[in-house]
């Protein structure tokens, strides 16, 4: 799994699953009233949510402080 500084780095739309269980709930809050996209089966289902890079870029900003913090505090704790 890509790291959200590789996410942001990588500027393309982001998938649900590519945000970590722990960022989640924050980032959900962030989008609530915006526009998403999502991926479909041949049923028309959906299949997964689907972000767009710069809404994610400016949520990471947003962020970024607390992000880079919580990963080298992982990194130390691996």
């Amino acid at each position: 799994m890509k790291t959200l500084k590789e996410i942001y780095n990588s500027n393309e739309d982001v998938r649900k699953s590519d945000i970590p269980q722990f960022w989640l709930e924050n980032f959900l809050n962030f989008m609530m009233g915006s526009t998403i996209t999502a991926d479909f089966d041949d049923d028309g289902n959906i299949i997964e949510y689907v972000y767009y890079s710069h809404d994610f870029r400016m949520w990471y900003r947003l962020n970024e402080l607390e992000i880079e913090r919580d990963s080298k505090i992982n990194n130390i704790l691996d």
